[in-house]
């Protein structure tokens, strides 16, 4: 643009501005590539994740984000995670700017259909004549006990062999379901003979413990004629050791079973992700003053639900300190925030931290809570504590007798299942050690005394045994290392005695920590 300007004898100037005028760039709305899923477990539907997070603004900022299908909006935000029934959908994704510019881009959704792919996993005719025979995926042969045969006579279904289960019967077999879907299990069997209280089962175990009972047969089954049995077990899970197992409670009747099956879906499979454990906190003192404290790192905590564990990375920031389970490693004054990564055998990785803390020799530990029980009772004490002691009967306050350790007072423990039990606060405390005085006398036999600890307050680790021995009726000091224990708001503390004769005396309980 050119000004120019004239004065009142005529004499003119011009000057040239430029002017730029920036117009509003239009954002970029980014809805991910075209996805294809399969509706694997047959109910017309399928989860899929959608990310919009690569759409940007290139000169201002987006201030509106958001998918629908249609005229229906399904989220605000960059992203989506859907139930999207079988066929096309296409979903759009709407990002507005701060100028008003208003951008869609569109994804293509297709949820394929059910494969009709139900194969049998695994099946057994007997015809084999044994309890090894079958295909597909058995782990091992049929475990059998009790009154069992494979033979061919009374009829068999099919082929020529069935199997036959009479008194107190049980025959099972662990079959690998890991993946499947749609899962069912049919048999041929005939009852025989049931009379009164006479009963069989079939039953299945996803983890070979605890069982489901499938169909119970009794006198009304026993009509000595071959019936096919279907069960869908698709509500259970489906476990690398799935058990299926058939058990008689008879006195006279049989049960003759043929041509198990088991069938289901088998898709393309998931891999799991490991899960990765570093450990719990480590504080330790640099115990030479040169300024480096070795420590141990651990990572065997670690594992992968459905594969193995195929290597292990220990980094603090983007150092490698080394790449194995277990490290050794020299560590420096101060805090040090050690990562493990794990790798599983289809490439998944999982990462867990674990804080390492090295004090200087100066540093000294607190003492977060003591009792001397010089308070004549269960309820004193100092620090940490969140409650006093809860004592069962054969627990005892003994005053000036016995010899305490120190002071007046120190409790005593006999009788079998006598506990002496006390809660602390240790959230955030590191370096933690339990310290106290116990003698015991006139343990015998399988007498037996021990201190455990509990960091849910309900689960007890024994980290202290006394035995026929140890019994010389002196106060020795223990000093128990509870570092390598989760640090919770109820950790709890308990001197157990299981002694029918014996007697155990604890003085001044003392826990220190930083």
């Amino acid at each position: 643009m050119v000004l120019t300007v004239t004065d009142n004898d005529g004499q003119s100037s011009s000057d040239t501005v430029i002017v730029t005028v920036n117009a509003n760039q239009p954002p970029v709305a980014d809805a991910g590539a075209d996805i294809t899923v399969t509706d694997l477990d047959g109910d017309g539907s399928e989860q899929v994740t959608l990310d919009g997070s690569g759409s940007f603004d290139p000169d201002g900022t987006i201030v509106l984000i958001e998918w629908s299908e249609g005229a229906v909006v399904l989220s605000a935000g960059p992203a989506l995670i859907v139930d999207l029934g079988v066929g096309d959908h296409i979903l759009s994704l709407t990002v507005v700017d701060n100028g008003g510019v208003v951008v869609v881009d569109t994804v293509l959704v297709s949820v394929l259909p059910q494969p009709n792919n139900r194969i049998s996993i695994a099946a057994d005719d007997f015809e084999s004549g044994d309890l090894d025979g079958g295909t597909g995926n058995w782990h091992g042969g049929w475990l059998a006990s009790g009154d069992l045969s494979v033979g061919s006579k009374r009829g068999p279904h099919g082929g020529a062999f069935h199997a036959k289960l009479k008194k107190n019967a049980t025959l099972s077999r662990s079959v690998g379901l890991t993946g499947a879907t749609n899962v069912r299990l049919s048999l041929w069997a005939r009852a025989k003979r049931f009379r009164g209280g006479d009963r069989a089962f079939v039953q299945v175990s996803p983890d070979g413990v605890s069982f489901t009972t499938l169909y119970t047969f009794t006198s009304a089954d026993s009509d000595d004629t071959s019936h096919l049995y279907d069960f869908d077990l698709a509500g259970l899970p489906m476990t690398p050791d799935f058990v299926v197992e058939i058990t008689t409670e008879t006195r006279r009747g049989k049960l003759f079973v043929d041509d198990v099956d088991i069938t289901g879906i088998v898709g393309p499979r998931t891999n799991l992700a490991p899960v990765a454990n570093a450990g719990f906190d480590i504080t330790v003192v640099d115990s030479d003053g040169d300024g480096l404290e070795m420590i141990t790192l651990n990572g065997l905590g670690s594992f992968d639900y459905d594969g193995a564990i195929v290597a292990y990375e220990w980094t603090e920031g983007a150092t490698v300190l080394g790449t194995s389970a277990v490290l050794d490693a020299a560590l420096g004054l101060g805090s040090h925030a050690v990562t493990l990564t794990i790798t599983d055998n289809e490439f998944a990785t999982a990462s867990d931290t674990v804080l390492v803390t090295v004090l200087p020799p100066s540093a000294q530990p607190v003492i977060l809570a003591f009792d001397g029980f010089e308070s004549g009772g269960f309820l004193g004490g100092t620090g940490v504590w969140t409650d006093g002691w809860s004592a069962t009967r054969r627990v005892t306050i003994r005053s000036e007798r016995d010899d305490p350790h120190s002071g007046l007072n120190h409790v005593r423990l006999q009788r079998a299942g006598t506990t002496l039990q006390r809660s602390l606060d240790l959230t955030g405390a590191t370096g933690v050690r339990l310290q106290l005085w116990i003698k015991t006398a006139s343990l015998r036999g399988s007498d037996h005394a021990s201190v455990r600890v509990a960091p849910d307050g309900v689960n007890f680790v024994t980290v202290l045994t006394f035995v026929d021995g140890d019994d010389d009726n002196v106060y020795r000091p223990y000093d128990i290392d509870l570092s390598g224990f989760a640090m919770t708001a109820n950790f709890r503390i308990e001197i157990r005695s299981d002694m029918k004769r014996g007697k155990l005396w604890v003085d001044d309980v003392e826990v220190v920590g930083y």
